[in-house]
């Protein structure tokens, strides 16, 4: 994997003064991004706005070529890229070869899954070989039963063959990646599963497992999907969830593609009404769509004394916040956030990056590595390592809970 230029460390402390100062016009560029390379699936999870097929976006797949001409722009500044959001990434058939050329900038890909599709060796060995870091299935239960009461038209024992033939392979290529990490969504009926899947999920195939609360709808508890009663995996707890204390980090950090050709501010962003542009496929990201009048007024509007401060958020259950649609003239989404105690998700994100620098900075065998390490902690903006020193090691960024 290419090494990341140091300009890209010195985008990230240019992003931090833009965020600092609130600037509306950012002169950085995205340090972390979602291409979402389709917007359709093969369940139909009933917390989910596309498995529901309420159909707030068009069901199409990303054009290789706009996502070529996505990451020449953004590509040597990026150091995550997210191929997911609301579709089913493994549906389109070019998946492995957009990772692949993603990786040549020396980002970080990670994707989410069902996994549930009866997937040929061929586009699996494609799949390890396109050098993918992240695998996230979602698998939510022990059993065909259980896990088949959220992934609506999914198959347990798929899921499993499918991840012990990616390990198969990572075996025979002498790979290390994908890292295959189970995404279990923690629901009131399968709440009761949680320590056994900690337990057997290394004999499913997986390499991990995490487990997060989830979005619950009001469809999704018509089918008896209810929140989980243990409160650490209850999104809707009575007592609310912390919003962030600080400025939004996406307004000046991260951007989102929509295989459309629109532009969301943030992955939180259900309909594609609510969206930036609509389609920014024939123009420059950079320079038509990263500053434009919508994206100044939301930075200017997150930058007002008082609108990061620290409060406590009620969710509710309106089927993936939809609630959050503007409904006036003028109104954005940022005005009514649809995750607010996820606005430090760019802050998370580099918090590994700086675990990782500060990590060659220590330990780095040559000194011409250690003294790079050096230039890039510099260039960040001297970052201040205390949640970096924690993650340094395998420690993986917080992720938004995914349906």
């Amino acid at each position: 994997m290419q090494q990341k230029p140091l300009k890209a460390y010195a985008n990230v402390g240019l992003m931090r003064l833009a965020r600092r100062f609130g600037w509306g016009t950012n002169p950085a560029r995205p340090v972390v991004a979602y291409a979402e390379p389709t917007l359709y699936c093969n369940l139909g999870c009933p917390a989910c706005p596309t498995g529901l097929k309420l159909d707030v976006r068009p069901r199409v797949a990303m054009d290789f070529a706009w996502y070529r001409r996505l990451l020449d722009e953004l590509g040597p500044y990026l150091f995550f890229l997210n191929l997911y959001n609301w579709g089913e990434p493994l549906l389109h058939k070019q998946f492995p070869e957009m990772v692949a050329y993603a990786k040549k900038w020396g980002i970080r890909v990670i994707a989410s899954s069902n996994l549930s599709l009866p997937l040929e060796r061929e586009y699996l060995e494609r799949l390890v070989r396109s050098g993918l870091d992240k695998l996230k299935v979602g698998m939510e239960g022990t059993s065909q039963e259980e896990y088949a009461r959220y992934r609506v038209k999914g198959t347990f024992e798929l899921v499993t063959r499918n991840m012990r033939t990616i390990q198969e392979i990572k075996r025979e290529l002498g790979s290390k990646t994908p890292k295959i990490v189970i995404g279990f969504h923690v629901f009131e009926h399968n709440q009761g599963s949680v320590e056994e899947a900690r337990r057997r999920h290394r004999d499913w195939g997986a390499d991990g497992i995490s487990f997060a609360a989830s979005f619950v709808s009001e469809q999704a508890e018509q089918r008896g999907i209810r929140p989980s009663t243990v409160d650490g995996f209850n999104l809707y707890r009575a007592a609310g969830l912390d919003a962030s204390s600080e400025r939004c980090s996406w307004l000046w950090g991260a951007i989102v593609a929509n295989p459309s050709g629109s532009i969301s501010p943030c992955c939180g962003v259900v309909d594609e009404r609510s969206d930036f542009v609509r389609d920014a496929r024939g123009v420059s990201i950079l320079g038509t769509v990263w500053n434009n009048a919508v994206y100044r007024r939301a930075r200017r509007s997150a930058a007002q004394p008082g609108a990061h401060e620290g409060r406590k958020v009620h969710l509710s259950r309106d089927g993936m916040q939809l609630g959050s649609i503007p409904s006036r003239e003028h109104e954005i989404i940022c005005d009514r956030c649809p995750i607010p105690f996820r606005q430090d998700y760019v802050d998370k994100m580099l918090d590994k990056v700086a675990a990782d620098v500060i990590a060659k900075m220590r330990k780095g065998k040559r000194l011409r590595v250690r003294l790079r390490a050096t230039l890039a902690f510099v260039l960040m903006g001297l970052p201040s390592g205390k949640r970096a020193r924690a993650r340094t090691g395998d420690a993986q960024p917080a992720e938004l809970p995914v349906t």
